[in-house]
């Protein structure tokens, strides 16, 4: 919470922290993304109050290591109730 409200108040120190933990996250991402190939890739919760900074980082991340996954997996922050959702889906599919 001590980051996100620093990195909010333009802290350039806080904001570096969080670009390598999306830096970090992204390495992670990219994992997944070639192990299951999914669509789209939903960031909740502690880590979703982070917003752009951290999404960028892990884009970038993700998307230099995953470079022949067409098209691009989709990364999006939290929506209301996305843990119910993305388990519901798998009912689904």
């Amino acid at each position: 919470i001590e980051l996100e409200k620093k990195m909010l108040k333009g802290n350039k120190k806080a904001r570096a922290v969080v670009e390598k933990v999306g830096t970090y996250l992204g390495v992670g991402l990219s994992n997944i993304i070639l192990t299951f190939d999914p669509e789209l890739v939903v960031i909740g919760g502690g880590l979703s109050h982070y917003g752009e900074p951290l999404l960028k980082a892990a884009r970038k991340e993700a998307q230099k290591r995953t470079f022949f996954t067409i098209p691009p997996v989709k990364l999006i922050k939290n929506i209301r109730h996305g843990g119910a959702i993305g388990a519901a889906s798998l009912f689904f599919d």
